[in-house]
């Protein structure tokens, strides 16, 4: 019980209580702010349809914006919120797609901020998220206009790669992004999409999870891999972060432990979703390793180290 006070009160944040002074539902309005503030898209929309929207902090901000027709989907009824059309059903079912082109017709925005019940394995529940990704892919497809936006939550995970592949074959340009808003320790990331292409025909293979998300060897021109010891070394390392897709990790030891966490490592894995802020804390633990190394060494009667020595003493 300890712990979960503990977690809780992790939770009740900067943007947590902004929210509750500004009337927002949830945190996670502020991150459509942020997203919004930085790709510009919902002033020019006249249509937009929230998916898995509960408990509405998008919808709200939706509204703010004057846009026409704003409509939430979810499987649970939401609390009314004045100047949006609510619709209470599953994202997979085509009845679904018929009441939201019966309400708006084609949609200018899909925003998909939704998340599954989350447990205790992380393999589990990060597959589960990006599958979610998939229903709320393929929906869009159904409602979006051509040259229409595309908004979702992803989950950094090994399937990260595979999810980018689909959207870029429906969408003339996918950026992925980390808002402020979002925790540092959530493997959260958003993928903003734009230029809806509207295929006349689209495979089902691209919205099956066992399709997709399947191990499969991925050519060279899209993956770039680099070992962590080899960035270590580097005198160029934020070049080497914004060269590389996968960073393997090829050392261990304590001091490694001790300054890179798990969500570091998850960061490691695909290097193509981290954000400008990620990659300043990234620079930061490298700096803070090398300065820890080299007092190591010296305590030891080894010498200064340089910027070249790994992090794995002995």
């Amino acid at each position: 019980m300890a712990s979960r006070k503990k977690i809780g009160k992790k939770r009740l944040d900067k943007y947590y209580h902004l929210a509750k002074e500004q009337g927002y539902r949830a945190r996670s309005a502020y991150k459509l702010i942020q997203l919004n503030k930085k790709f510009n898209f919902l002033s020019t929309c006249t249509s937009v349809v929230d998916l898995c929207c509960a408990p509405g902090g998008w919808l709200q901000v939706a509204v703010q914006h004057n846009i026409p027709d704003v409509v939430g989907v979810d499987l649970y009824p939401i609390k009314k919120i004045n100047n949006v059309k609510a619709i209470v059903g599953d994202i997979t079912s085509p009845g679904t797609v018929k009441e939201i082109l019966s309400m708006v017709g084609e949609a200018d925005c899909v925003l998909h901020d939704g998340a599954p019940n989350v447990g205790v394995c992380w393999e589990k529940d990060a597959f589960e998220q990006n599958e979610l990704v998939l229903h709320a892919i393929k929906i869009s497809t159904k409602i979006l206009k051509k040259d229409g936006v595309f908004l979702t939550k992803v989950f950094r995970s090994k399937d990260y790669f595979s999810i980018l592949w689909v959207l870029n074959q429906l969408f003339e340009s996918v950026v992925s992004t980390k808002p402020i808003s979002s925790r540092e320790v959530s493997a959260e990331i958003f993928v903003f999409c734009r230029g809806y292409k509207k295929p006349s025909k689209i495979d089902d293979k691209f919205f099956d999870a066992n399709h997709v998300f399947k191990e499969k060897e991925i050519s060279e021109n899209y993956y770039k891999v680099i070992k962590f010891s080899e960035f270590f070394m580097s005198e160029e390392p934020k070049t080497v972060l914004e060269t590389y897709t996968k960073m393997l990790i090829d050392v261990k030891g304590e001091l490694f432990d001790r300054i890179f966490d798990q969500n570091f490592k998850l960061m490691l894995d695909d290097l193509r979703q981290i954000s400008k802020h990620d990659v300043k804390k990234i620079l930061q633990k490298k700096r803070k390793a090398h300065q820890i190394h080299r007092k190591w060494r010296v305590r030891r009667g080894l010498g200064c180290a340089s910027e070249g020595d790994r992090c794995s003493p002995g």
